[in-house]
């Protein structure tokens, strides 16, 4: 999604948000949370500027979906999923998955800690889910619908 947006800035030295909300610069990604959070892209910038709200949009990461948390922006609602050395199994993993989306997670993470499946959604964001799992059980984890690179809503 923003690849084209972070190529024109992949030479600077300093690419971030902030930076560029200090110089006075509106990013894309700070238009596309404007119109996200129905704020003016100006209060987007400043408040970056200020240190009042973050846009966690990596330069390493061009497909994620730009959000903002912050003072004036709305209320964000993240799930924790995971195994442990203690609990790990991958259908209750899942399980929790499909009942964040349903009832609108913006994010979920995955805080696995060991177990016997290693599964990292490294990007998962709820808005429009594209799922990137790296898993080395492999073999369990095909009989799920939650496979890399299918997109749900």
């Amino acid at each position: 999604m923003r690849t084209e947006w972070v190529s024109k800035r992949r030479e600077h030295e300093n690419v971030s948000q902030m930076h560029y909300a200090r110089q006075g610069v509106v990013t894309e990604e700070m238009h596309y949370v404007s119109h996200r959070e129905g704020l003016p892209a100006d209060l987007v910038r400043e408040e970056v500027a200020r240190g009042r709200m973050i846009i966690p949009a990596n330069v390493n990461h061009t497909s994620l979906e730009p959000m903002a948390i912050g003072i004036a922006s709305k209320c964000k609602v993240n799930a924790n999923i995971g195994a442990s050395p203690n609990s790990s199994n991958l259908d209750e993993e899942l399980a929790k998955l499909h009942l964040a989306v349903q009832y609108g997670a913006d994010t979920v993470m995955d805080l696995s800690t060991g177990g016997q499946f290693r599964c990292h959604p490294y990007r998962y964001h709820t808005g429009f889910i594209r799922t990137h799992w790296h898993c080395t059980n492999l073999s369990s984890f095909r009989k799920c619908s939650w496979q890399s690179g299918k997109t749900h809503r």
